[in-house]
């Protein structure tokens, strides 16, 4: 398959991953392929790569939602260490670096983490939709 060979060559050129775990192959080409996923997986079996990879075959941000700030931090890292723009989204911040993640947030190749409780804002949920004035993520897109 065309989409598994991307994944592989993307996760040894882009992520440094000699191979893939079980599981990860099928659910990130499944995911590039815009298809839902549901990877039930162990903790330390890779579900991050999932979306990395996912996300580097599709155009537009990559939004992930994490409940805990601090896997947003490490996962933040881990982007940038490997040279991807991701931008966090929470309520740790303060409202200036809130109003920057979300100019952020609509750069076609960043990765977006996103604390639920943001999600939950309406005011922030009309900002991400409006394109223009935050960003358009939070719309379908064909």
């Amino acid at each position: 398959m065309q989409a598994e060979s991307e994944v592989r060559g993307l996760a040894r050129e882009r992520l440094g991953f000699a191979r893939l775990r079980p599981g990860q192959l099928r659910a990130a080409a499944a995911a590039a392929g815009g298809r839902d996923v549901l990877a039930v997986l162990p903790t330390g079996a890779g579900k991050s790569a999932i979306y990395e990879l996912a996300g580097l075959l599709r155009t537009g941000p990559t939004v992930v939602v994490s409940p805990l700030i601090a896997l947003e931090d490490d996962q933040l890292a881990h982007l940038r260490a490997a040279g991807l723009s991701a931008t966090v989204l929470n309520s740790k911040q303060s409202a200036r670096a809130r109003t920057a993640a979300l100019a952020a947030s609509c750069r076609p190749d960043e990765f977006v983490f996103v604390s639920p409780e943001q999600l939950a804002n309406a005011g922030r949920r009309r900002r991400c939709a409006t394109p223009g004035r935050g960003c358009s993520w939070l719309t379908r897109r064909t």
